[in-house]
């Protein structure tokens, strides 16, 4: 989750060790609330919680991501062709992708494919016509 820009909350639940390494932040309300439903406390350490809270954990957590963005705003699997919208859209690009370019996607062959194309720059951002 990032808030102006700043990444506030990463949380990693590959089910490998030491995930807790690659998370930064604090839990959000959220999750905490989701722990609570699961019997376990909202306040965790992984040094602390016994292995099975921690699969309990795993896997509620493995597929929380779009219920959290739910409670941000629309979640990214709500989304549909028919998603009234209006202003401007961004899209981030990681450096990679400044780089390297977008990769095609599905409509790409189409008209909106060829609009987005030619309205790109070199560096892979987005530029007003």
């Amino acid at each position: 989750m990032a808030e102006g820009g700043d990444v506030v909350r990463r949380y990693c639940e590959k089910g490998a060790g030491e995930d807790e390494l690659l998370t930064l932040g604090e839990p959000l309300p959220y999750e905490r609330a989701r722990r609570v439903e699961l019997g376990l406390s909202p306040e965790w350490d992984a040094a602390e919680e016994s292995e099975e809270d921690e699969r309990e954990w795993s896997s509620a957590a493995f597929d929380m991501a779009p219920e959290i963005a739910d409670t941000f705003g629309p979640s990214p699997l709500s989304i549909t062709p028919e998603t009234p919208a209006r202003g401007a859209g961004v899209l981030a690009l990681t450096p990679h992708g400044v780089a390297c370019g977008v990769a095609p996607g599905p409509d790409d062959a189409g008209v909106r494919g060829a609009e987005a194309r030619a309205h790109s720059g070199t560096d892979g951002r987005s530029r007003r016509a």
